[in-house]
């Protein structure tokens, strides 16, 4: 759902919000059943505003854990691991509005979702560094793992039978 903005930005320039806001009195022209344009996208954006919720949250980890050894004067060694973990959970409701007119109905959903990623990063550095004399040798040798993981689940409803219930 596109929510209440693109209603808004399509009614007609002399609608009357603050009367749009007393949408819940049945005899009320500003009530979903009595709106003068059934289109979904020509709702009363007041109803729309209070009824369509969009949530989402989104939580992260960034973590890095790093150890240097040095074994002898010539030669230290460095073990670096690393975490990011993002996680987000969201949903998207519209609330259900029954008319006895067919084309006045408003079908209640749910759309459920999550987002989730995980990078495991991992290095190896060997540093070895020398002096014979007036010659000098320096060796860097590593290694690098690296492992993502994405997923992203989504279930939605919609033409929800009961008004108000999400299967929360």
């Amino acid at each position: 759902s596109d929510g209440p903005w693109l209603s808004a930005y399509t009614q007609p320039a002399n609608i009357d919000y603050k009367g749009a806001r007393n949408w819940e009195d049945p005899s009320s022209p500003n009530h979903p059943l009595n709106w003068y344009n059934p289109v979904a996208s020509t709702r009363n954006p007041i109803f729309m505003a209070d009824n369509n919720r969009n949530t989402s949250d989104q939580h992260t980890l960034n973590s890095k854990l790093e150890f240097n050894y040095e074994f002898a004067d010539w030669f230290d060694a460095t073990y670096r691991t690393g975490l990011y973990f993002q996680s987000e959970p969201g949903r998207v409701t519209n609330r259900k509005l029954t008319s006895s007119v067919a084309t006045r109905n408003i079908n209640g959903s749910v759309n459920d979702t999550h987002s989730g990623f995980t990078r495991f990063n991992n290095d190896l550095i060997l540093n070895f560094h020398k002096d014979f004399g007036n010659f000098s040798t320096k060796l860097l040798v590593g290694q690098n793992v690296r492992m993502d993981d994405r997923k992203q689940i989504n279930v939605s409803a919609s033409n929800l039978l009961f008004e108000d219930i999400y299967n929360q």
